[in-house]
């Protein structure tokens, strides 16, 4: 892929943007295994994703390249006629190959939102600036879920997710964990499950959500 950027600052400073006028040439390769039974409403089975991108930000004030690369996926055990569990989890990480500070904002993980710590609005969890999320250099997300039928294809959820982001990919273990406890609910349809779902900020901080709510269309994880 070959592209071209723009980016606004929309509020955040400047200097945390990094560059923002940039090319992006870019390689990626992804590796599937999927053994569910459905990769739309999956009840059994599991599945892993590794996509690996190889690219570059060429601009007039920096040029950095940089690896970017995640492993995502899921497992799903009916434990019953009515009770489904499901677990899931993913690590990302994006290294470039100069400061951190010369890697644009559009280019970093973000973390937060209906695919991973659902107490936090899309992409909000995180280092930030003010109020606005800066995104960082890795991070990981863990869910567990216990879906349960109440009637025809309406069913309820239970979820707690765990996750963090880290600025630095070398502060990812000391990063702080942000935890979630949540209930929602689907409606399983031919195109993917209809979800809305309320996640509950265990370890809320100043500044932060008391929790979010998520409508999505699609699987968790």
């Amino acid at each position: 892929g070959y592209s071209y950027l723009n980016v606004s600052a929309d509020g955040l400073p400047r200097a945390e943007l990094g560059p923002t006028s940039y090319t992006n040439p870019k390689l990626r390769f992804t590796q599937v295994l999927d053994y569910r039974d459905s990769p739309v409403l999956p009840k059994r089975g599991w599945h892993l994703r590794m996509p690996l991108e190889i690219g570059a930000a060429v601009s007039s004030d920096a040029n950095v390249g940089y690896v970017k690369g995640a492993l995502t996926g899921g497992w799903y055990y009916p434990i019953s006629k009515k009770l489904d569990l499901g677990v899931g989890a993913e690590i990302a990480a994006v290294l470039p190959s100069g400061e951190s500070s010369e890697l644009p904002i559009d280019l970093r993980i973000f973390n937060g939102g209906a695919r991973s710590v659902r107490s936090f609005p899309e992409r909000e969890l995180g280092p930030r600036v003010g109020s606005f999320a800066t995104g960082g250099e890795a991070s990981w997300t863990a869910n567990v879920e216990m879906v349960r039928d109440i009637a025809g294809p309406l069913r309820g959820v239970a979820f707690v997710d765990a996750g963090t982001l880290a600025r630095s990919f070398d502060d990812l273990g000391a990063a702080e964990i942000e935890l979630a406890a949540g209930l929602g609910l689907r409606l399983e349809l031919p195109i993917g499950p209809v979800r809305l779902e309320y996640g509950h900020n265990l370890t809320r901080d100043s500044g932060e959500p008391n929790g979010t709510f998520h409508f999505a269309i699609g699987v968790a994880f």
